[in-house]
């Protein structure tokens, strides 16, 4: 789910709209991230991990090493019969009680290997600890607990959905059942069943209705605390349920009007809505109360662009660089919309300014080309394009067909023009499915 783009969401999701609609960058799936997970950056090829002795293996060869030497201890100190049998009996008691205590210890230490698992980024092999340690205590709900955590961040939501129901069928405790369900909701909600998504936060929201008090102020906004209100916000969004949207939108402001990202929320609902000047008191609201909240700015340029007040938009990109001057999206929006208003070169200026600060903006680099084609420069537009084909998405390349065929439109005589279009036909780009779906 990308929370931060309006407008950005449906060209998005089917391929259509111009470079202007996806000049953002592409989408961000972003998810609640469980509270208790702090997943360090890995290689992406780990050396592969030596096989761990599990604690049967281990305790069995304490148990042979502490016989061995307790029966040469006895050899040498010529121990009685007498002796021998009442130590042989104090260690068969103490051996009975580590049986008796086993359990609770092979729990804590697949709890422990787990734990170590998800800190390196390795969820499926702490979902095999999980497994273990339900299979030494199936009554308690910990362990349905934590692997769903690990089945939700390895995106496997209908085996966390199963242990989340376990874990309503097993606890009476009603923190755990309100968290429960809320991670249910989110489960059934990213897997696509939103009816159910919402009424599981619903029911959270009934045994604990105390929204957050704060949220973390991000550069972004995307604030990834867990909430039943934001979960069954975007729910509602997705299922076009508008009106109830906005009524968890509202709670969330209710609860903390000093946070950014909240504002930025209920301004995409608005727009969805149709109530743009709702919208933009939102988008101003989030970045007068954080001044680098650079997706406020991005949100009320892309209403004002589809309004068709491009120079509006360029007044408002041109506060966004101010803001974030060292930001290469907000330097090449501010490139893409001197393009809209016809001051080509500045716009080329711009855009290479932007690529300095970060080649990777790939959308930038379509939009250098067709600048550079408009001017007739095929040799410049050429090259700017080949790079972009090779690197970027397919949602970049078809925005990037649409904004050439309209210049097209405009100049229908030009060979540059008429050149990039045969080039971006001949290099189409894959479409990779998506996780989830934007509202």
């Amino acid at each position: 789910m990308d929370f931060l783009n309006f407008g950005g969401a449906t060209a998005r999701s089917d391929g259509r709209g111009a470079v202007s609609t996806f000049r953002h960058g592409p989408a961000v799936v972003d998810r609640p991230v469980p509270p208790q997970l702090d997943i360090p950056t890995i290689s992406p090829t780990p050396p592969p991990r030596p096989p761990r002795p599990s604690l049967d293996q281990i305790v069995a060869e304490i148990f042979t090493q502490v016989w061995a030497r307790f029966r040469l201890v006895l050899a040498q100190r010529g121990l009685s019969s007498k002796k021998l049998l009442w130590m042989a009996g104090a260690t068969a008691l103490l051996m009975i009680g580590a049986h008796w205590a086993y359990p609770s210890v092979a729990f804590t230490s697949h709890r422990t290997a787990a734990q170590s698992d998800e800190n390196r980024g390795d969820e499926q092999d702490a979902i095999g600890e999980y497994t273990q340690m339900i299979a030494l205590q199936p009554r308690n709900p910990e362990g349905y607990i934590h692997r769903a955590l690990a089945y939700y961040t390895a995106f496997q939501y209908g085996q966390a959905i199963a242990d989340e129901t376990q874990v309503q069928r097993l606890t009476t405790n009603p923190q755990q059942r309100a968290k429960s369900l809320m991670w249910r909701g989110y489960d059934y909600d990213l897997s696509g069943d939103h009816a159910r998504g919402i009424t599981d936060f619903t029911a959270s929201l009934a045994i604990s209705p105390r929204v957050p008090d704060t949220y973390a102020q991000t550069a972004d906004a995307s604030d990834k605390t867990p909430d039943a209100h934001k979960g069954r916000l975007w729910a509602y969004w997705r299922s076009k349920q508008y009106l109830l949207a906005a009524r968890d939108c509202d709670a969330l402001i209710a609860a903390d009007g000093r946070y950014a990202g909240s504002y930025l929320i209920r301004g995409r609902l608005r727009c969805s809505m149709g109530n743009t000047g709702g919208a933009r008191t939102d988008f101003e609201a989030a970045y007068r109360r954080a001044p680098h909240l650079l997706p406020a700015y991005l949100n009320l340029e892309n209403m004002l662009e589809k309004q068709g007040q491009p120079r509006q938009a360029l007044d408002v990109a041109q506060a966004a660089l101010r803001a974030n001057p060292s930001s290469a999206v907000a330097l090449g929006n501010v490139g893409w919309f001197l393009y809209a208003v016809g001051s080509v070169p500045e716009a080329i200026a711009d855009d290479q300014r932007a690529l300095s600060l970060d080649g990777s903006q790939d959308w930038v680099r379509y939009n250098l080309g067709l600048a550079f084609a408009v001017r007739g420069d095929w040799p410049q537009a050429q090259a700017a394009y080949l790079v972009a084909v090779r690197q970027a998405t397919h949602v970049e390349w078809s925005g990037a067909v649409e904004e050439v065929r309209q210049a097209l439109a405009r100049q229908p005589q030009s060979q540059a023009l008429q050149r990039v279009d045969a080039l971006l036909r001949s290099h189409p780009i894959t479409v990779m499915p998506r996780v989830c779906s934007d509202p």
